[in-house]
């Protein structure tokens, strides 16, 4: 008798099998359906009835009636023939309005909430809402044909999220008319008659996060209903091309800071979708067109998300540092738009090269703008000149080193430079961190040379000095200025570096090391806090990739680490002169080690003798050797620390 748009009798079955467990009446959905079909099938003969003439005496008719009596064999069986002719259509007529949209896949799809359930069990409920258009019964022997209409192109995965999201669409649609029809129509006027409708009453009781799911799962359906979407991948599709029109939404048109600050809350609000769908890898059966498309956001959402960043440390709140840079800031976010239009992935080479010089040649020109004279590091200590000493010929020094070099000269105040340089800091930071390492995968190769030759510069000697130059370390940024008085490198890029790309950054390190070990100015104190800073983030680096092991991997690693702690045993640790970074890793791996053993100890691994727990017990008599005939007792120190640590103990057994 039910028959759907689509051909084929897949949906029946699956319709036929849903009712049998809703009828079941094992649990409260269950219950709560069974109980209402059966107030809806009772209203249903009722308004039969009352368009039947007569409709009292139909029992009298068919105990009249013959021919019926001998076809039933008994007069019971007779009458449950005719109840069943009576029922059977108002119950597939109201199935047909159930199931639309495979709408009744919802009561028992465990993604569903009890909300979501609630409500379609409410609108179910409610005549008012939803309403089984009447039908002439036909008592022939010829069965009536009930089409299952849908909205959505169901198949293939795709049916309703949204309870009986075609009704709420028209429901919608009566109550905007009806606003329009109102003197003081508004938006405010058609949420508030909304709000007093049957459907409004029935959302209202829900929370805040209900609220939330249920727009989300109606904006999918509506989506679905206009678009004719025939499957998920379509589905997606459609979430691209919405991208696609939020990152040409999200194209920067302003000129005040309060365009700037409106333009910035836009882009926050839609960050987190336009990086979901950046994310998503495109599937292999996805047209040219489709991976055309995700490029296209991908590289507009990389170039709409560094422009924010560039007006949320520079162009925002400019004013308040200098007007002048107002005009010399909106011309390079320009040219910044223009250079990552080609394009704005970071983490290649040539984007992240294109995107430094423009912040040099912003930085530059703003130095020129605010100063008479260009306003570059000293040439003395190779710092942010600090209360600035020109000389006649345009060179600038720090007053305390042309004090005790030069002459005297014209003074210029560094506040408006420093505080601008600080910005321009902040915004290159978090470019590297937010943009180049984003998604937990390094840039390219020619990135990372040149994020760590940004952690070094090579100080040229001062013609007026008698010294030579020197290599020195810095902060992580584009500009020279920003000379560390202590070799410290910066321990986040240093981790990430390590993290991703050890192999790569090695030499680099080395070269670093070397320098620190041949500089005479740097104090033994400074060398000892750069080499710890080296080890600990060789051991974060290496306890990261331990988390991901498997149970046999983490086996192989003891093995492998047990085999190193004997080799580490057998080297000779006097016979080495000079720091390396291959000797910063054994110590670094030593103490993962210790760390190693101390969680197996805490386990209490050593009491059980099961097979699987003899790797652990090889490896922990390593550790005892190394703790034992190292002739260092700064291993055996360290496990009881680590010990100490993890169980709290205020005493500790000899090991």
């Amino acid at each position: 008798m039910l028959r759907d748009q689509a051909e084929g009798g897949a949906r029946c079955t699956r319709r036929v099998e849903i009712l049998l467990t809703l009828l079941a009446d094992n649990d409260e959905t269950s219950a709560m359906f069974l109980k209402t079909v059966k107030r809806r099938i009772h209203y249903l003969l009722v308004a039969q009835d009352s368009h039947t003439l007569a409709s009292k005496n139909w029992v009298f008719k068919e105990a009249s009636n013959v021919n019926a009596l001998q076809e039933g064999g008994t007069f019971k069986h007779t009458l449950w023939k005719r109840v069943q002719v009576a029922v059977t259509p108002l119950l597939a007529r109201l199935v047909s309005v159930l199931d639309r949209d495979c709408n009744l896949d919802l009561l028992l799809d465990c993604k569903s909430g009890e909300s979501v359930k609630k409500l379609w069990l409410d609108m179910f409920g409610d005549e008012s809402l939803l309403e089984i258009p009447y039908a002439r019964p036909n008592y022939g022997t010829e069965s009536q044909t009930v089409l299952v209409h849908s909205h959505i192109q169901t198949g293939h995965g795709v049916g309703c999220a949204m309870p009986f999201s075609w009704r709420v669409r028209e429901h919608l649609e009566e109550v905007w008319t009806q606003v329009q029809h109102r003197d003081d129509h508004s938006q405010q006027k058609f949420e508030e008659i909304f709000r007093k409708t049957a459907l409004g009453q029935l959302i209202s009781r829900t929370d805040r996060k209900t609220h939330k799911e249920l727009f989300q799962r109606y904006l999918q359906d509506f989506v679905s209903m206009a678009m004719k979407v025939t499957s998920e991948d379509e589905l997606q599709v459609l979430d691209v091309l919405a991208a696609v029109a939020c990152v040409e939404q999200l194209e920067p048109q302003w000129q005040s800071d309060a365009q700037h600050l409106a333009w910035l809350r836009q882009v926050k609000s839609l960050q987190v979708p336009l990086q979901l769908i950046c994310a998503q890898l495109v599937p292999e059966h996805w047209g040219q067109r489709s991976r055309a498309v995700i490029g296209c956001v991908r590289n507009g959402w990389n170039r709409i998300f560094v422009l924010s960043l560039f007006v949320e440390h520079l162009l925002l709140g400019v004013e308040s540092v200098d007007e002048k840079l107002t005009a010399l800031l909106l011309d390079h976010t320009l040219r910044l738009g223009r250079v990552l239009e080609r394009n704005s992935d970071l983490k290649l080479e040539t984007s992240f090269v294109a995107v430094v010089e423009v912040l040099k040649s912003c930085k530059d020109r703003a130095s020129r703008c605010v100063f008479e004279y260009e306003l570059g590091p000293c040439p003395v200590c190779y710092g942010v000149p600090q209360e600035p000493l020109v000389l006649p010929c345009g060179d600038v020094f720090c007053l305390r080193c042309g004090r005790q070099w030069l002459v005297s000269g014209q003074m210029f105040c560094p506040n408006v430079l420093i505080k601008f340089s600080k910005q321009c800091h902040s915004f290159f930071i978090e470019l590297v961190s937010s943009v180049c390492f984003r998604g937990n995968c390094p840039p390219s190769q020619g990135v990372i040379h040149h994020l760590l030759s940004y952690l070094m510069v090579e100080a040229e000697p001062v013609p007026l000095i008698r010294g030579r130059s020197q290599i020195l370390t810095k902060a992580l940024s584009p500009f020279h200025e920003s000379v560390d008085r202590s070799p410290v490198v910066r321990s986040v890029v240093l981790k990430l570096l390590l993290k991703y790309s050890f192999s790569n950054v090695r030499e680099y390190l080395q070269q670093h090391l070397s320098s620190v070990e041949q500089s005479i100015i740097v104090e033994e104190g400074d060398k000892c806090n750069l080499y710890a800073l080296y080890i600990n983030c060789l051991e974060d680096s290496l306890f990261e990739r331990m988390q991901c092991h498997t149970a046999s991997e983490r086996r192989s690693f003891l093995q492998v680490e047990r085999e190193f702690l004997n080799y580490f045993l057998s080297c000779d640790p006097t016979s080495v002169r000079t720091v390396t970074v291959k000797q910063l890793q054994q110590v670094a791996r030593v103490r993962l080690c210790l760390d190693v053993a101390a969680e197996l100890l805490t386990q209490g691994l050593l009491d059980t003798l099961a097979e699987p727990q003899a790797g652990a017990s090889c490896f922990l008599d390593s550790v005892r050797n190394l703790c034992v005939c190292a002739g260092n007792d700064w291993y055996r120190v360290y496990l009881i620390r680590l010990l100490c640590s993890r169980r709290a103990w205020s005493s500790s057994r000899t090991f």
